[in-house]
């Protein structure tokens, strides 16, 4: 293996084991929580058709804000609750 090619190999097995924590599937499994792509694809084509509806003009902070809503309305009522439940500052 030429020096180059080792770095690489070297610099991925180094990512692969700082983020291992994050695919520990079993566990987020075992917890009840989604791990594949489908429910954030699902909700992307839900938010981009409400997003490109006729007449519809939005600025990308609002569909921010829509997207980050619709987010935490999906993780359940003790999340979407507790949002909305914390005192609010002044603007």
């Amino acid at each position: 293996m030429r020096g180059e090619a080792r770095e690489e190999l070297r610099k991925l097995i180094g990512y692969f084991e700082r983020n291992r924590h994050r695919t520990d599937y079993p566990s987020y499994r075992a917890r009840g929580w989604d791990i594949g792509s489908g429910p954030t694809e699902a909700g992307c084509k839900l938010i981009g058709q409400r997003l490109k509806g006729a007449g519809m003009r939005w600025v990308e902070s609002g569909a921010a804000t829509i997207g980050a809503l619709r987010a935490l309305y999906r993780s359940g009522p003790k999340l979407w609750d507790g949002f909305w439940e914390q005192p609010r500052r002044a603007a």
